[in-house]
């Protein structure tokens, strides 16, 4: 609960929301940083210089949400300060207003779809966890809309047939603004428009908006092996700014008085993204399938936590390096390889070493020779860090290639069951190399402990993306 002292009291007590900003008090626009309002006059949040602050007044009501279930940033909480103060009876106590107001939390139902401006080709369904990419049928929507008696300002009927990024329905959290007590005593001062459009319409935007931020981090958590192996490229950020697009939401719940809901409209911004044909996804995912048994990661499998770790490290130089920071790129692949097969604080000399066995049949090389070449790389990568000197092009897409390959065995290996951790597959990597540098020759079997393929057999993923 918001604390009941008089700092908190005054505060609450002189915010408001105004139409014109005052020139002797300080205020904030009444409207969220991250996506434009389809209809909404942006009004503004007037608050006393006090020394509770205004960020300080945000952050625990973000608190106060979050203790509730309800998903909350900065945009939610203040668009829930301007609803506080704009509903409240000037004749009761500004914190108890409050406290009861955040206690008035429902359970709802939440549609997300961003409908981009291009039409949907026949394989343009494409299952990304909870999510997808697919022709985008209004039906739903304008059924649950029609049944919680709120509506689009638009025919979504016109839209049917684009290529549309869904979320299957999901349950969230909001407050019950139509159970508050002085709502309509706002609707009263500010009129419907206002109230509807630049007031309550900010507070389900900003929870809307706050909700579709969760999709890149679990999209990303999904396709984590398919990019870091540069089957695909898929930046789900960029896909929620897709130009000429169109955010369509929709939260529907059941009240006391039935089927209720709030529809929302927004333009998004004006970013080019490239979008993965349908079917190459499936054509991916069904590679790993076949060749590594993979279907997704699990805490289950030994090897996995370092799997996502290193596939984590290997986004980034593959996202860097398609954005022209091709330095960028170099050091986060180098990094990459340090940080699976340096676990032990190994000297670098250990770590190609093992890459180099990891990787040298499927590229065609002698053991000495494949370490002599990541040993380079490994100069080329001190050369930038101590003296400035860029990494050449060949170097980036050698250290790609040297990073994907023991992508490929780190896969293999924990799809073969044999270790039950990384440190018992580097010490299987560790007595191989013993056993070359004792002269004996490892059969095939030897280098499939580890993730090596047969007869230094390459595998070849359906999908290579290039810079």
């Amino acid at each position: 609960m918001l604390p009941a002292i008089e700092q908190f009291e005054l505060f609450l007590a002189n915010t408001h929301l105004v139409e014109t900003p005052p020139s002797d008090a300080p205020s904030v626009p009444f409207a969220t940083a991250d996506i434009e309002l389809s209809q909404a006059r942006v009004l503004h949040l007037t608050y006393p210089e006090s020394e509770v602050g205004l960020e300080s007044m945000l952050k625990r009501i973000e608190d106060e949400l979050d203790k509730r279930g309800h998903l909350a940033d900065r945009d939610v909480a203040l668009a829930v300060l301007g609803l506080i103060a704009e509903s409240r009876d000037a004749s009761v106590s500004a914190v108890d207003y409050a406290n009861d107001v955040l206690h008035r939390t429902r359970s709802a139902d939440f549609y997300l779809s961003i409908v981009l401006p291009i039409p949907a080709g026949p394989h343009d369904n494409v299952s990304l966890g909870t999510f997808s990419l697919k022709a985008f049928d209004p039906t739903s929507l304008l059924y649950w809309a029609e049944r919680s008696g709120c509506g689009y300002p638009i025919d979504l009927e016109r839209w049917a047939g684009r290529v549309a990024f869904e979320q299957e329905r999901t349950q969230t959290t909001v407050i019950a603004w139509d159970e508050v007590p002085g709502f309509l005593d706002m609707v009263s001062r500010w009129g419907l428009e206002l109230s509807t459009q630049s007031i309550a319409d900010f507070y389900f935007h900003a929870v809307a908006n706050h909700l579709a931020r969760q999709a890149p981090p679990i999209i990303d958590e999904h396709l984590l092996v398919l990019e870091a192996g540069a089957l695909v490229a898929f930046d789900a950020r960029r896909l929620l700014d897709w130009p000429l697009s169109q955010q369509v939401n929709l939260f529907h719940w059941e009240g006391s008085r039935g089927h209720a809901g709030w529809a929302l409209l927004s333009h998004v911004g004006m970013v080019n993204m490239n979008l993965v044909p349908g079917e190459l996804f499936s054509t991916c995912e069904e590679w790993l399938r076949e060749e590594f048994g993979f279907l997704r990661l699990s805490t289950a499998k030994p090897l996995y936590p370092v799997l996502t770790s290193y596939s984590r490290f290997l986004v980034r130089a593959h996202r860097h390096s398609r954005d022209g920071r091709h330095d960028e790129a170099f050091l986060h692949f180098v990094i990459a390889l340090d940080l699976l097969l340096g676990m032990e604080g190994s000297a670098q000399e250990k770590v190609a070493n093992r890459a180099a066995l990891l990787v040298h049949r499927q590229l065609g090389e002698t053991l000495a020779t494949q370490r002599a070449r990541i040993k380079k790389l490994y100069d080329k990568r001190s050369k930038y860090v101590h003296e400035g000197e860029q990494p050449p092009e060949e170097g980036l897409a050698e250290i790609e290639c040297v990073c994907t390959e023991i992508l490929w065995t780190l896969l293999a290996a924990s799809a073969n069951g044999e270790h039950r951790s990384v440190d018992a597959w580097l010490k299987q990597i560790d007595y191989l190399l013993s056993a070359i540098g004792a002269d004996k020759v490892l059969t095939d079997h030897d280098y499939a402990s580890v993730g090596i393929p047969f007869d230094g057999r390459r595998r070849t993923p359906p999908n290579k993306v290039i810079r």
